[in-house]
């Protein structure tokens, strides 16, 4: 592509709602302290231009309990398991979020649009400070974060109502997806009366 239709392909991408730029640290393997480099469901390599692909960390009284990187094939075979009902649900869900608000903070390259996308819960607004366990979502295309709703927080209350408004056979294949990549993972969400591995949530 020539440096003219790069620029044109990039004006149309923000004029839609999507911008871009090196993904912040924040969002770089933990212990590696550099970028995610394959999937960890099906190592598909995410540095390569125009892979598509979606970081997952979870915090636990400021401590990083978990993090994953997915590519956009695997979550789709996630997805292409839940039953019509849950995508109904999860549709419903996800409606009543400020689109326009998180759009006009994505638009400002002069900002921490990070920082500012995942400060508070994007279902009911609780302060990342005030939550006691949280997860973060930012979606990226080989070296760069795409910002647009996302980066976002999800508190660990609504997590858990994300995952309650599942149906039961939408449950099932997520723990049937998740222990055929990783088994029985270490790190638990506790709740009252179960605890749910932490990536049964957050993909």
């Amino acid at each position: 592509m020539s440096d003219k239709g790069y620029k044109i392909l990039r004006y149309l991408e923000g004029f839609l709602g999507f911008w871009r730029e090196p993904i912040p640290e924040r969002y770089y393997r933990f212990f590696a302290d550099e970028l995610f480099q394959s999937c960890d469901y099906c190592d598909t390599n995410l540095l390569v231009p125009n892979t598509s692909y979606t970081i997952y960390k979870y915090y636990e009284d400021g401590e990083l309990k978990q993090e994953t990187a997915q590519c956009r094939n695997c979550r789709e075979k996630l997805m292409g398991g839940y039953s019509q009902e849950s995508l109904e649900t999860q549709k419903q869900l996800w409606a009543s979020i400020d689109r326009s608000a998180r759009y006009e903070i994505s638009a400002n390259p002069d900002v921490d649009r990070s920082s500012i996308l995942t400060s508070r819960c994007i279902f009911c607004r609780l302060g990342r400070e005030d939550a006691p366990a949280y997860g973060e979502y930012a979606h990226c295309e080989g070296q760069e974060i795409v910002y647009f709703h996302h980066p976002m927080m999800i508190c660990r209350k609504c997590l858990l109502r994300l995952f309650d408004a599942l149906s039961e056979k939408t449950k099932d294949h997520r723990r049937r997806f998740f222990e055929d990549h990783y088994g029985l993972p270490p790190d638990l969400i506790s709740r009252d009366q179960m605890d749910i591995p932490i990536p049964y949530l957050l993909g």
